[in-house]
């Protein structure tokens, strides 16, 4: 599922697009160094579906640490990107990435490392509320 964004603004004054995206990995994650020698680190997830019945791809990338977040991931692992939006042009087609500012791994089997103060939370976290119990606490 991908969610637009607000509009946010850089320091230039230029629109910069933002979204979240929450999906499963459609491929092995992927690391690069760059000519700087700084990481950059991929996957493709699917963002939606169309009408048509096709479907709209999203690469999400990140820098750093989450370039090696995202390098560990194996296609199947779901994930929760926030970021921002780019388009580029290649071979005459337009494709969109998602420069990720966070990225949250959903499942706990993921391959994907827990940051430090990460929350892992299972159904044994949570104690059934019923009937009999009377009010509910909030």
């Amino acid at each position: 599922m991908f969610v637009n964004g607000i509009t946010d603004y850089d320091r230039s004054g230029k629109e910069v697009r933002t979204g979240l995206v929450i999906a499963k990995a459609t491929c092995d994650g992927d690391i690069r160094i760059t000519s700087n020698g700084k990481e950059v680190g991929s996957i493709s997830v699917r963002a939606y579906g169309r009408k048509d019945g096709t479907a709209a791809f999203l690469t999400v990338k990140g820098w750093g640490r989450l370039a090696r977040q995202l390098s560990v991931m194996v296609k199947g692992d779901r994930v929760i990107a926030a970021g921002r939006l780019e388009s580029r042009e290649y071979n005459g087609k337009t494709y969109t990435d998602l420069i990720a500012d966070y990225v949250w791994p959903t499942e706990k089997e993921s391959h994907f490392p827990i940051q430090s103060g990460g929350v892992n939370v299972s159904a044994a976290d949570f104690a059934e509320i019923s009937e009999e119990d009377g009010e509910l606490p909030f």
